[in-house]
């Protein structure tokens, strides 16, 4: 996307994280309206990629299926994701291992992970999980918590608990005012379970464990 276009973009990302879900689509239905019809599935995979984030996932999947259509680097993996938090568990497979046959990425790794944990392959959710926080490192809060469930629901409550107390104490607080309380120790695996779950659900489409986007989904547990 040419750099003009790509700050207006970037403007629509700061509208969301800031709050405003509507102004950050409207900024994307200019973008695209204001871009030459070549470019238009860029405009069409960052619409995707807000709507993703702020949770609205079918209207996600019509921006992106134009973006994927055209080849949009990254539109793919946004699309899985957006397939797998609307249910569609085998669309978003297909999607999720062509977008890490193109790239490997965290992101891309965390969202097959929780697509294989939620299959109940908690073997290969892991694999792919514990490879996220190789290539995210600390901050890798999102794949974490995938991977304590994952650890979890295979009987391992020490591994899951060791995995819960990793995450950030600031995301974790977040965490339990979203579940309505506290996980103490490895022996209450169902709070442990119930505030991760409580956690990804306040998170909607967001898997990149990044600061900047820490609004979007704090700001949402804020307000609901």
């Amino acid at each position: 996307m040419p750099g003009f276009w790509k700050a207006r973009a970037v403007l629509a990302e700061i509208a969301l994280c800031r709050g405003k879900a509507a102004e950050a689509t409207s900024l994307t239905d200019e973008l695209i309206a204001a871009l030459p019809p070549r470019s238009r599935p860029w405009g069409h995979a960052c619409r995707g990629k807000i709507l993703l984030w702020a949770g609205a996932y079918a209207d996600a999947l019509e921006s992106l299926e134009l973006a994927v259509a055209s080849g949009v680097p990254q539109s793919l993996r946004h699309r899985g994701a957006a397939l797998l938090l609307s249910g569609r568990l085998d669309e978003a497979g297909s999607d999720l291992e062509e977008a890490l046959r193109q790239g490997v990425d965290a992101e891309g790794l965390t969202w097959r992970g929780e697509l294989r944990r939620r299959r109940g392959d908690f073997k290969g959710a892991v694999e792919d999980l514990n490879a996220a926080v190789r290539m995210d490192g600390a901050n890798s809060f999102w794949a974490l918590a995938n991977r304590a469930l994952a650890k979890g629901a295979a009987g391992d409550a020490a591994g899951q608990w060791a995995d819960f107390s990793t995450i950030r104490r600031d995301v974790l607080d977040h965490f339990e005012t979203a579940a309505g309380l506290k996980a103490k120790s490895a022996g209450d695996p169902a709070a442990v379970r119930a505030v991760l779950e409580a956690g990804l659900a306040l998170a909607r489409g967001v898997r990149v464990s990044n600061e900047y986007l820490f609004p979007v989904w704090m700001s949402h547990g804020l307000q609901a």
